[in-house]
């Protein structure tokens, strides 16, 4: 009796275990944080649990607390696979003796001990399922002691999600992995003569490469498989301090207190919701009356706005129109300015112009008077000119000028002295000199007034003309009366 006692209790607390191991929506976040371990950024709503989220190299495992002891099992998950154009990575259903450590084995470290069921979408176009059953070896290295696989495709286009059920029979040792893929079911592997000993649950997922794939399980249940029937064991809570040792008895009567003690805790949910909801019903009017006040502020505040906008704009107009003012003030005095200046520069200009003519009637004025001045000092040798050629009329002259005769009285000699006594030569030479220096200075003055070249050119030639007639004449009379002599 004892006996019996004990493998009932045995039994009611494996069965205790895979109770609190289970989920299923509604899905309570709290009881699914109490009964796992978890590492990585696992996510537990209402209705999944998110294994990993987007991101490339996205990495997560979770292991159940208890570990699992039942001869005979089916364990369903419900996975949702969720990625955009090709997912990457995969996910792994571990059943160990240990539980998980994180590695790089679909973020599960690749030396176990136990069976690992894999969903692998990384490099590959069609998803494969895996089974890896190893005992302690690097599986990245050595070849694994039981390897197979099948292929599912569309896995991830379930948008109800795809169903993986994992069944051991102890009985004839053998494991059935099973695949519904859009309401279809598929058998997958059967390994036969395995022995899966107790274990811990674990599953891992990782996105590898892809930064748009996202693993969740909606639900995780396990069955009893007997002989002859199927019996769902499902309870939703079990204190985490219970002890899994309890007698058939208590755990009948703690289940029928927790059924009562969840009954009362819904019926005060919705007394709770219902206050909530008036609650929420207050302040939403209380929320509809500070909006009509924010809109009456609001429709005031626009009133001012569009009373200052005004202002401002007739204040602009005004400062507008005094710069334009200015601005009309500045420009006639500038003109004013300018126009004055034109004026003053004009004047200056015929300054200008008077003190040029002045300058150059004054030089008009030196020139006549340094004319005049060489015409007085040509004057005595152009009278002495005229009266040697009125001698040279003189028939007897010209032929002693011409050495036909000889003047044997002198009488030409004597005439001859005479007009050249009347030339005073030392006066003419004289007065020659001081033509040479008025014409130093004529030179100048036609240099700084506007003269036609052409005058200037005609004084100096005779000039030159009269002043080599007078030497030649010089000469020749030298001549002449040396020759008498």
């Amino acid at each position: 009796m004892i006996i019996l006692i004990i493998l009932l209790s045995i039994f009611s607390s494996s069965k205790m275990v895979v109770d609190v191991l289970s989920f299923r929506e509604p899905i309570e976040p709290e009881n699914v944080v109490r009964n796992y371990d978890m590492k990585g950024p696992i996510i537990v709503f209402e209705n999944y649990v998110q294994i990993t989220p987007n991101g490339i190299g996205k990495s997560s495992i979770m292991n159940g607390k208890y570990k699992v002891d039942l001869p005979s099992f089916e364990l369903q998950l419900k996975l949702n696979i969720v990625c955009k154009e090709k997912c990457g990575g995969g996910m792994g259903v571990w059943l160990t003796e240990e539980k998980l450590k994180e590695g790089d084995l679909f973020g599960a470290y690749n030396i176990y001990k136990g069976i690992g069921i894999f969903i692998n979408f990384e490099d590959i176009d069609i998803p494969m399922i895996s089974v890896l059953k190893n005992d302690g070896v690097d599986i990245l290295k050595y070849k694994p002691e039981m390897y197979y696989q099948c292929s599912v495709a569309n896995i991830q286009k379930d948008k109800d999600g795809a169903v993986l059920r994992i069944k051991y029979l102890v009985n004839e040792k053998k494991l059935i992995i099973e695949i519904m893929v859009n309401h279809i079911n598929m058998d997958c592997i059967t390994i036969e003569d395995i022995d899966i000993p107790p274990f811990y649950l674990g599953i891992s997922a990782t996105n590898g490469g892809s930064s748009s794939t996202s693993y969740r399980v909606q639900s995780l249940h396990y069955y009893e498989v007997g002989n002859k029937e199927r019996k769902e064991v499902h309870l939703n809570n079990v204190l985490e301090n219970e002890q899994i040792s309890d007698t058939p008895e208590t755990k009948a009567e703690k289940a029928s207190n927790r059924i009562k003690e969840r009954k009362q805790n819904n019926i005060n949910k919705e007394k709770q919701r219902e206050n909530e909801r008036i609650e929420n019903l207050q302040k939403l009017e209380e929320a509809n009356k500070r909006l009509n006040e924010n809109d009456h502020l609001i429709e005031e505040n626009k009133k001012e706005e569009t009373q200052n906008i005004k202002v401002t704009k007739s204040l602009n107009e005004e400062e507008n129109e005094m710069k334009e003012q200015i601005t009309i003030e500045e420009d006639k005095k500038q003109e004013e300015i300018n126009d004055q200046q034109i004026i003053e520069e004009q004047k200056k200009q015929e300054e200008i112009v008077q003190n040029q003519e002045q300058i150059k009637e004054l030089k008009r004025i030196r020139i006549q008077d340094g004319l005049y001045k060489i015409y007085k000092a040509i004057a005595p040798m152009k009278n002495a000119l005229d009266k040697v050629a009125q001698v040279k009329k003189d028939g007897e002259l010209l032929k002693l000028f011409d050495g036909i005769v000889v003047d044997e009285n002198n009488k030409a000699k004597n005439q001859l002295k005479e007009i050249l006594d009347q030339i005073e030569l030392g006066k003419v030479s004289n007065n020659v000199f001081g033509v040479r220096s008025d014409l130093v200075q004529v030179k100048v003055l036609f240099s700084g007034i506007q003269q036609s070249s052409w005058t200037i050119v005609w004084i100096v030639l005779l000039i030159s003309l009269l002043l080599a007639a007078y030497f030649a004449f010089k000469l020749s009379m030298v001549k002449k009366i040396n020759h008498y002599d």
